[in-house]
């Protein structure tokens, strides 16, 4: 049972991890912060 939180809190983390990375701005984002370091 201690063990439950711990678990469902890394689920989530993913899951919310995995939406962003799939999301379209963070591609802009991503995209944007590239082309800064290459300048």
């Amino acid at each position: 049972r201690a063990t439950i939180g711990p678990v469902v809190g890394l689920l989530l983390t993913v899951l919310i991890g995995y939406k962003l990375f799939r999301s379209k701005r963070f591609k802009d984002w991503l995209a944007t912060r590239r082309k800064k370091t290459t300048l």
